[in-house]
């Protein structure tokens, strides 16, 4: 995967998650609700395919799109992860296992 490609997937997810927050809250769709739950279920989906380790998961959720800059230890190598360039190293490095 390159840069920009995972960039793309990350401002796209961004997107996607301004929309769906908009739209519950004028109560146009249900966060629990079969709608919410299939394109989350897809757009996971498709992350698991190019990132199957879920780093991508876990920089969006545990480190806040990089915002904690939270450390992760990949192939006894250590990063902090705070951009789309640092989740791309731990990336590479977990195809390396």
């Amino acid at each position: 995967m390159k840069l920009y490609q995972l960039q793309r997937i990350l401002e796209h997810r961004r997107k996607v998650e301004k929309i769906f927050r908009d739209a519950e809250k004028v109560g146009v769709i249900d966060v629990n609700g079969p709608l919410f739950n299939t394109v989350w279920h897809a757009i996971e989906s498709v992350t698991s395919i190019v990132d199957p380790y879920g780093w991508i998961e876990w920089f969006v959720y545990e480190n806040e799109y990089g915002d904690r800059e939270l450390e992760a230890t990949v192939n006894n190598k250590t990063f902090i992860v705070k951009s789309a360039k640092d989740l791309l190293a731990i990336i590479k490095e977990s195809e390396k296992i």
